[in-house]
């Protein structure tokens, strides 16, 4: 039965509006409705990641929710057209933005943080004060001065070829989405 639903939403059109497909996709593929053990209070419990596929900082907290084995919908965005949708969400247009419940924290340094004062165990950082205070100045150092930088130099090589880039930011994207991106560069 998810087979044949997955497949008739993927076969789905609608053109000039938004829809909720790509969001009931992902919960189709959700571990915890695959096995059958959801209840009506999933979508309200499971937390939402908002992202993009390309950006270490999105990476971090994929990694983060990833190690510490917590469940989650990954809702991944094109950059540029999420500045809408994550200024409704969040009050700012970065990502990452995670929504657990009543709860929305942006940037990758917070829901690190969020996710180590509502998830304990495993901890991602060091457990003594010096280890933890040099891990946290390594971090900030590397988000305000290293990833900037790789972030510049990789959107400057991938501006060079727009179709590449267009490529890359849209994979997984529905059909009507890639042509439209396409269409910006």
């Amino acid at each position: 039965a998810i087979a044949r639903i997955d497949r008739a939403l993927r076969e789905f059109r609608i053109r000039g509006v938004s829809t909720n497909i790509a969001f009931v996709e992902n919960l189709l593929k959700h571990p915890t409705f695959l096995d059958y053990s959801y209840t009506t209070k999933f979508i309200d419990t499971t937390p939402e990641l908002f992202h993009f596929k390309v950006s270490h900082f999105n990476e971090k907290a994929r990694w983060a929710l990833d190690y510490k084995g917590i469940e989650h919908v990954r809702h991944s965005l094109l950059p540029g057209p999420q500045k809408p949708k994550m200024q409704k969400l969040s009050g700012q247009q970065q990502t990452p933005v995670l929504r657990c419940g009543d709860d929305v924290v942006a940037g990758s340094a917070a829901i690190i943080d969020y996710l180590e004062r509502r998830f304990p165990e495993p901890p991602l950082y060091p457990r003594d004060d010096a280890t933890l205070r040099r891990a946290i100045s390594v971090q900030a150092r590397f988000d305000a001065e290293v990833g900037p930088a790789i972030r510049l130099a990789m959107f400057y090589d991938l501006l060079l070829d727009p179709a590449y880039f267009v490529s890359m930011f849209t994979i997984g994207q529905p059909f009507l989405a890639r042509v439209g991106y396409r269409a910006i560069f």
